[in-house]
């Protein structure tokens, strides 16, 4: 597999941002990724690669978060229900059953987009607002993909695009 020096160094900046603001299980696999992309390219791409001219450097810290997002991430894929306890922004405590969609890497913060059952309504939680997770047997199969397209389209429209 041959890549285009752009295309290189796309996948590279990529790489660096999700090893810089990945959570430590894809922060680590980012890093590996770079290894092995790194260790299969021909001579003279390698020599460009270690010498890209792009990098991903945060420089706000995102809040602590308290849950395993891997964890989370796993939820959404196998498209499990989780109970959370949250805090909305002003403070107040409340457990929900949501139903996790994906997770947005923000500038500032993670958010879990999801429906939610209380709300019965899809919603954004900040990640680092979630105190306490657990997972569920409760599966939503096969509906995960057709939901955030849904919910996305909602998104889209309420910004006006």
């Amino acid at each position: 597999m041959m890549f285009s020096r752009d295309e290189m160094e796309a996948l590279v900046l990529g790489l660096r941002e999700v090893r810089e603001v990945g959570d430590p299980v894809l922060a680590g696999a980012a890093g590996n990724a770079l290894s092995k992309l790194r260790a299969s390219l021909p001579a003279r791409m390698r020599l460009e690669f270690e010498h890209a001219v792009l990098y991903a450097k945060r420089f706000v810290q995102r809040p602590e978060i308290a849950i395993d997002i891997a964890a989370l991430r796993r939820a959404a894929r196998e498209e499990r229900a989780v109970e959370i306890a949250y805090s909305d922004q002003h403070g107040r405590e409340t457990e929900r059953s949501v139903l996790p969609l994906a997770i947005v890497y923000m500038d500032r913060a993670l958010v879990l987009l999801a429906w939610c059952e209380l709300r019965r309504d899809y919603r954004s939680f900040r990640i680092d607002r979630i105190r306490a997770m657990a997972v569920t047997a409760r599966s939503f199969r096969p509906r995960r993909v057709s939901m955030l397209r849904d919910y996305l389209a909602k998104i889209s429209e309420d910004c006006g695009d």
